[in-house]
């Protein structure tokens, strides 16, 4: 594992090497929600690695050159130009989620937990439940 990064960022810093001196640097990390990244103007900043970001309840996919994310960054690609903007990619993570029911008891504005649910979705999922039925009580929206 040591050697496979150790080789990876080697070859960074030679594809690296190969901009001019007086080529303009202007890297700018789009993180879609992701923690900031400032913009990064040199040769220097771009050897000592890819910047990284967060965000929670998601995975980091990669960077990508389009907005749409379908075009891997590939940071030893040969460029004409360092002046660009990449996009982060983000895959949501599976959680669980509990629900619980209630009932109303006789004594007004008083409730009983009857049942728990546990319900995995990924974060960010909009998720639809169905109001549970209970001999001798009527669902009301209102409440």
């Amino acid at each position: 594992m040591r050697k496979s990064l150790y080789l990876v960022l080697l070859m960074i810093f030679f594809v690296l090497s190969g901009c001019k001196p007086n080529q303009k640097v202007e890297v700018t990390f789009q993180t879609n929600g992701g923690t900031p990244i400032e913009t990064v103007t040199s040769i220097t900043q771009l050897r000592d690695g890819m910047p990284t970001t967060t965000k929670v309840g998601y995975t980091f996919s990669g960077w990508y050159t389009d907005e749409t994310l379908t075009q891997a960054f590939d940071p030893l690609v040969d460029r004409d130009t360092w002046v660009f903007t990449i996009y982060a990619k983000w895959v949501a993570n599976e959680t669980t989620y509990t629900v619980e029911h209630y009932l109303e008891t006789l004594i007004a504005g008083e409730y009983e937990k009857i049942e728990t649910e546990t319900l995995n979705a990924a974060v960010g999922q909009t998720v639809n439940l169905v109001a549970k039925t209970y001999t001798g009580f009527t669902y009301q929206s209102t409440h």
